[in-house]
């Protein structure tokens, strides 16, 4: 329908005016909704077992899951192999598995390259038992301690030599200091934890 205003004008009805508006919003917004929906997967097409497109290791691990020795990096959201000697101790590598990335935790284990996992190493050390013992003796003399008895207690790694330890019981006192002697005849008193 037309209105007529004035002489030679014609104006349409601002019901038709507002309607038009409507249905053109409504439009859009179906259009824009439609455009959101297909590119973004639906809650449904997680979890599936199928890795999809948009999907990733990170945000849906149990459709995108990392090939065995691989694992998901939380930054790059892919699966990133590990690699044994690359200098990173990655997940999934451990001193066990991959002690050139991991290295050995106790001073008493090297790496072997070959199996590459930690391995206790022999620890060899020149001084014999009573040169042991006598240096012990000695050195507790020259600080004027008396002593019950000595007695060795093993062999170690300390402060990355190898060294005889020796088990002091000092007069009254109710428990051990230990020494430990390198193959130099260094003393050092070990601190009792």
């Amino acid at each position: 329908m037309i209105l007529q205003y004035g002489v030679g004008r014609e104006e349409k009805n601002p019901r038709e005016t507002n309607k038009n508006y409507f249905i053109a919003y409504f439009a859009v917004v179906l259009i824009i909704a439609g455009i959101f929906l297909a590119s973004n997967p639906t809650k449904e097409s997680y979890e599936n077992n199928i890795c999809e497109q948009g999907e990733n290791c990170f945000d849906c691990p149990k459709d995108c899951k990392c090939n065995e020795g691989g694992y998901c990096s939380s930054t790059e959201k892919t699966c990133i192999k590990s690699t044994c000697g690359d200098g990173n101790c990655e997940p999934y590598e451990n001193l066990y598995a991959c002690c050139l990335d991991c290295k050995c935790f106790s001073p008493m284990e090297i790496c072997n390259e070959e199996t590459k996992s930690c391995e206790t190493q022999e620890i060899k050390i020149n001084t014999s038992d009573k040169t042991a013992i006598e240096l012990t003796i000695g050195y507790f003399e020259n600080l004027s301690i008396e002593i019950n008895s000595t007695e060795i207690s093993g062999v170690d790694i300390y402060q990355g030599k190898s060294v005889k330890q020796v088990e002091v019981q000092i007069s009254g006192e109710d428990w051990f200091r230990y020494v430990a002697i390198t193959e130099e005849g260094a003393i050092t008193e070990l601190p009792i934890f």
